[in-house]
């Protein structure tokens, strides 16, 4: 079987999922990786051709993209996305690439406030002008964020704190945002989605007030949405781990506020439902899942230690 599709980004979540998943249904992939790691090993076992190299090494990824078609591109937050945005979209042009799915934000648009949301803005450009069969990703707040910065202070304090006041939003989680990736990659009329923008959310969308009450009654134990101002949270943030602890979120965090407090995120569709054939994860599934990590402060605390 010949290997057309490329996948990046599968240390993180959404490419590990969408990866998993495509070979789940015998789909032969190629996986893009700065390095070896145990879950680059699990993939090669599991089927997965491993192309090491770096989104910012055009020479590299003019090897990783021989015989591909097909691309899941996602960056991490970090410095570097415009040159990783024109680099793919150069050496997929250069390789005959006919789909390219890109994750972008939810908020992306021109002028915006945060330095990352125009740099995603500027990178759907990039692309679209590549003429590479770009689509484009704007998915809402991951349902994951939650164990990051309201899990290890609900098992210890029963607050949340963030800067959100009323502001709504419809929680999805990365594995339901995978499943819209692969209904994309393995479409038999791809075609129909190029030039798309699809807004991924999940079922409903909530203040942090009413998430707090929802997770209340499944743990047992009273939970309260304690509003505090941005500058608070940004010195919350300098105490987490360097993938939110570092000048790129640190300089997004307060316009990410301001459009939640603005109900930019106030939105939800049926995205998962219809490309990813799926009902998304709700808030209350995503919770009794993990339930350990909203009650038990060992598991909060492994979880930020190993990010």
């Amino acid at each position: 079987m010949k290997t057309e599709i490329l996948i990046t980004g599968v240390t993180g979540k959404t490419g590990g999922h969408a990866a998993k998943q495509l070979l789940e249904k015998g789909i032969a992939i190629r996986v893009l990786s700065r390095k070896r790691s145990t879950i680059i090993d699990e993939l090669e076992k599991a089927g997965a051709e491993i192309a090491i190299g770096d989104m910012l090494d055009i020479a590299s990824l003019e090897i990783a993209f021989k015989g591909i078609k097909k691309v899941y591109f996602t960056y991490p937050f970090v410095p570097g996305l415009l040159e990783a945005s024109a680099n793919m979209s150069t050496v997929a042009k250069q390789q005959g690439v006919s789909l390219f799915v890109n994750m972008s934000q939810i908020i992306t648009r021109k002028g915006h406030d945060s330095p990352s949301t125009r740099q995603h803005w500027l990178a759907e450009q990039f692309l679209d002008w590549a003429d590479i069969g770009a689509v484009h990703l704007r998915p809402g707040l991951f349902l994951e964020n939650l164990l990051v910065i309201a899990a290890h202070t609900i098992a210890t304090e029963g607050n949340i704190y963030l800067p959100w006041d009323e502001g709504k939003h419809a929680g999805v989680s990365a594995s339901d945002i995978a499943k819209v990736i692969v209904g994309i990659l393995t479409d038999d009329k791809p075609s129909k989605h190029i030039g798309e923008k699809y807004v991924i959310t999940g079922p409903t969308s909530r203040t942090m007030a009413e998430i707090a009450t929802i997770i209340s009654g499944i743990i047992d134990k009273e939970v309260k949405y304690v509003p505090i101002t941005d500058e608070q949270w940004i010195e919350g943030i300098k105490q987490l781990p360097a993938v939110f602890n570092n000048p790129q979120f640190l300089g997004h965090a307060p316009a990410l506020s301001e459009d939640i407090r603005n109900q930019k995120f106030d939105e939800v569709t049926e995205v998962v439902q219809q490309i990813g054939k799926t009902q998304p994860i709700t808030l209350e599934e995503f919770v009794m899942n993990h339930k350990d990590f909203f009650t038990n402060p060992e598991y909060s605390i492994q979880l930020l230690q190993s990010l």
